[in-house]
């Protein structure tokens, strides 16, 4: 049996490598803080922030306001605007161009009035020398009775007449709406045709006088 001192000294001396692992210990430690801590330096720190960079001016540029009516975002897409922009375009139509729609709506309808009446007048004045040349041809054989139905019948055919030329008012308003439209279309002012004209017409855009020079006012048949 060994001495007991040789026994005790050499169970609690420490083992005489327990140095090299605390030296391990520390040399790790210090290797683990080189790689947790990279340099702002390295490649991969500098593309990184090029990416972030990138991402910052993408997000700047696709930046879009939100709806000035609702609030909304964007990306919503909400009709607020669009809304407020009809109405706004229909609110200036009628301050700005109210005028020149009224102009333009006078002006049509006076020419329109004034064709369907002069087709009228000459139709009418056929029908009116026929019926007295008929009469003054028959008037020594015709009754009175005879001479009231020739009567009614002049009245029927004017009024057949009257009839035909204001269901022609459609083609006749179209033909001088479609002289606008031309003038619009090719660069002309639309007051060189309203204005340039040297037929006057009343306020309620009637035509004074006719086509057989009765000088009477023609009635108002379309407005």
């Amino acid at each position: 049996m060994p001495p007991s001192s040789s026994y005790t000294s050499s169970y609690h001396s420490p083992p005489s490598h327990h140095g090299q692992h605390r030296r391990h210990r520390n040399s790790t430690s210090s290797s683990s803080s080189v790689y947790s801590s990279p340099v702002a330096s390295t490649p991969y720190y500098s593309n990184h922030a090029a990416n972030i960079d990138d991402l910052d001016d993408a997000a700047i540029r696709s930046r879009a306001p939100n709806c000035s009516v609702c609030d909304a975002p964007a990306k919503n897409q909400c009709g607020c605007e669009l809304a407020s922009l009809i109405v706004a375009v229909e609110e200036s139509e009628q301050k700005i161009m109210g005028a020149v729609w009224d102009d333009i709506r006078r002006w049509v309808t006076s020419r329109a009035q004034s064709s369907i009446h002069n087709q009228f007048h000459s139709l009418s004045s056929q029908r009116r020398s026929a019926f007295s040349a008929h009469i003054a041809a028959r008037r020594h054989s015709l009754s009175t009775y005879d001479l009231d139905a020739l009567h009614h019948q002049l009245q029927r055919d004017i009024d057949s007449d009257w009839r035909a030329c204001v269901q022609q008012y459609p083609e006749v308003l179209d033909h001088y709406y479609g002289i606008i439209t031309d003038a619009v279309r090719n660069g002309r002012g639309v007051g060189e045709i309203i204005h340039g004209g040297s037929e006057r017409t009343s306020s309620r855009g009637d035509r004074r006088g006719g086509g057989d020079g009765g000088g009477r006012r023609m009635r108002v048949v379309y407005e």
